[in-house]
């Protein structure tokens, strides 16, 4: 099982932003997405790869509806559930995407 969660913040802007030099109706977020890889068998560590591999795979390209431009591979952490005494490796990732003014 991968549970996929977003760690919300703040939208950031980079120097490009700022100053326009990708266009003056650019709306950019880069969300943080948190991807909990389970396995009951044991082989969490295995699943994780298989989900870092789709990752590398999907941008840049349409992640659904959504334009992905990049994906940063923030990294890997072997880690323990806590409820469940289950192991489980958490991916964090940054998506760049882009979005369309709703006014």
């Amino acid at each position: 099982m991968v549970r996929v969660s977003r760690n919300d913040r703040k939208k950031r802007v980079d120097r490009e932003d700022r100053e326009g030099l990708r266009g003056p109706n650019l709306i950019l977020d880069r969300p943080r997405m948190v991807l909990e890889c389970y396995d009951d068998g044991g082989a969490a560590a295995t699943l994780a790869g298989i989900v870092r591999a789709i990752l590398a795979a999907a941008s840049p390209g349409y992640l659904g509806t959504v334009w992905c431009d990049h994906i940063d591979d923030v990294g890997v952490e072997n880690d323990t559930d806590p409820a469940t005494s289950a192991p489980r490796q958490i991916i964090t990732a940054d998506l760049y995407v882009r979005g369309s003014v709703l006014a």
